[in-house]
């Protein structure tokens, strides 16, 4: 499912503009030639953008804006914010469909948290590493918190850290270089 926002504003005359922010569901988007297609995602997927999506409403929901002439910039940002957790999503679902993968959600009351677990394996060796990234509100844009652990096998955690360090570098698409790599050092060491 794809997750939309409602947003509506509120003006006064002379006062700041009062923002009403609220999910909706769209089920449909339109294809580069026109049509109409359903997109899914997996169930925990759909689960991390309905709470990042919760989150955003709660964040933005009777946000003031000091003039009408802020409400295209405010909006831009928000467009912008949704389109990256929906790139996000397929990029999970990607994840999921060429590795072993699941998307937990960890969310507190006080805060929205998700982790990604990736078991990667070695078919050479034998050797087995679950892999557990924890994904911030600044993914794509920051290093992710990672926890490598051999489930199977030998795997030269220090030597796998280097090259992760020089190879996987923050930005669309971190979260499944990474992933490629480990596999690739799995295969190769």
């Amino acid at each position: 499912e794809e997750t939309s926002l409602i947003v509506t504003f509120k003006l006064s005359k002379l006062g700041p503009v009062t923002c009403k922010v609220c999910s909706g569901s769209s089920h449909i988007y339109h294809t580069k030639s026109g049509r109409k297609r359903a997109r899914k995602y997996p169930t925990d997927v759909s689960d991390f953008l309905k709470t990042k999506i919760e989150s955003i409403c709660r964040e933005l929901d009777n946000f003031e804006l000091k003039s009408p002439s802020q409400i295209s910039g405010f909006l831009q940002t928000l467009d912008l914010r949704i389109g990256r957790l929906e790139t996000t999503a397929r990029e999970f679902t990607q994840i999921k469909h060429c590795h072993k993968a699941s998307l937990k959600n960890k969310t507190t009351v006080d805060k929205v948290n998700f982790s990604l677990e990736v078991n990667l394996m070695s078919v050479k060796d034998s050797a087995e590493l679950c892999t557990s990234f924890q994904v911030s509100d600044s993914y794509p844009f920051t290093p992710l918190e990672m926890c490598l652990d051999v489930l199977t096998g030998s795997i030269n955690i220090d030597s796998l850290q280097r090259q992760l360090l020089k190879n996987a570098k923050p930005g669309f698409g971190y979260l499944s270089r990474t992933c490629d790599l480990i596999a690739a050092f799995l295969e190769s060491d």
